[in-house]
């Protein structure tokens, strides 16, 4: 027989209350004592009906100003849109389909601690006025967040993905009131986008990671071409990161975002041939030889490593059209190698080549200076 009422009963953090307050539901049972909401297969075969309830209840909430509290609901595809005065809480709600709360405004707190979307989530243009949390939630698909405004708390910490690949999150031209208050944390955001969103004062932990190919999901959007995301825009996604970590004093991973930005400074040129271009960005490129010497300051091991290498292979380059016998080779090779050592440690400088070498120590000494020295800021500021 069953019981009158759904039994299911949780207990979920209250932001308002500052505590921890038991939810007992309060809708009829319809099958194993749980209610439409509650029912894990229910909405499967009834998807109207639950999505009619649904709204009901959203309804309701907005008509008596009272709190909407949706604690282990089971939802299809839903729309809730528009002004919710009161808070919403959605913890541990499964999203089984399209969850919309587009162009939705929130004048309090909006709770999604440990929800699953299943489908895609779309958040696009929502003003968050209260406190936004995201903590321990399950995004399997794209989560749109683009051009939304957080005025208070947001917490996007321990969220979860149940692919490899992850959920794609779109946090795009969003508007972010009190960055300080904001929070990314223990989560890769490898295919998390942050195009025209000023991410440099906004809290990202030290948890956080961000694939294995050392390039963020923008740069790998513009390196597909995709519209409207150029390299110059992505610069600045890289500098804003860049800036967030040095103001923490993480040298280290400041590091990844300075080559990063310095990589789509390079990549910019506008020039439609393909083949022109990989010309222009990797030979006819100052930034492309600053890579080559030491990855734009960031490997001072690469410096040491041309620095050995450049007097060799210019005097292997000189010692072959001097040589007359093959007999002659060593002893021509090493005498090119002590001018050339010379030349390069601004000692001598006999011939045309050699001034070259001199001029080519001076870079690479210039860069083993700037390389050193931000191991050193690292080491000892870090």
């Amino acid at each position: 027989m069953q019981s009158e009422k759904c039994m299911f009963k949780d207990r979920y953090w209250d932001f308002e209350s500052e505590g921890f307050v038991t939810f007992k539901c309060s809708e009829p049972a319809i099958k194993d004592n749980l209610c439409v909401f509650h029912h894990p297969e229910y909405w499967k075969e009834n998807e109207k009906q639950v999505r009619e309830r649904f709204h009901e209840k959203v309804e309701a909430a907005r008509r008596n100003k009272e709190k909407l509290v949706c604690r282990g609901y089971n939802l299809p595809s839903i729309e809730a849109t528009g002004e919710f005065e009161s808070s919403v809480y959605f913890s541990r709600t499964k999203f089984h389909g399209m969850a919309n709360f587009s162009n939705a405004r929130f004048c309090k707190v909006a709770g999604f601690p440990h929800a699953e979307f299943s489908e895609n989530a779309d958040f696009f243009h929502t003003t968050f006025s209260g406190v936004a949390d995201f903590f321990g939630a399950q995004f399997s698909k794209e989560a749109k967040f683009e051009r939304a405004r957080f005025s208070e708390s947001a917490f996007f910490t321990n969220l979860r993905k149940d692919s490899k690949e992850g959920p794609v999150l779109f946090f795009t031209d969003v508007n972010f009131e009190k960055p300080e208050l904001v929070w990314f944390g223990q989560f890769d955001l490898a295919n998390t986008s942050f195009l025209y969103t000023d991410v440099s004062k906004i809290n990202i932990g030290e948890t956080v990671t961000w694939g294995s190919d050392r390039r963020i999901f923008d740069e790998r959007r513009a390196d597909r071409a995709e519209h409207a995301v150029h390299y110059g825009i992505v610069a600045t996604v890289y500098r804003r990161l860049r800036q967030n970590l040095e103001s923490k004093m993480r040298y280290t991973d400041a590091g990844r975002f300075f080559i990063g930005e310095m990589e789509c400074k390079r990549k910019s040129a506008r020039v439609n041939n393909p083949v022109l271009r990989w010309i222009r960005t990797n030979i006819f490129s100052a930034l492309a030889w600053y890579k080559y010497m030491s990855n734009y300051g960031e490997s001072y091991r690469r410096v040491i490593l041309w620095v050995l290498l450049a007097p060799a292979a210019v005097a292997l380059l000189i010692t072959v059209p001097q040589m007359s016998q093959p007999s002659e080779f060593i002893t021509i090779l090493l005498q090119n190698l002590q001018n050339c050592i010379y030349a390069f440690f601004q000692l001598k400088t006999d011939n045309p080549v050699e001034l070259a070498l001199r001029i080519l120590s001076l870079l690479l000494m210039g860069q083993l200076y700037i390389s050193l020295r931000r191991q050193f800021e690292r080491r000892y500021k870090g």
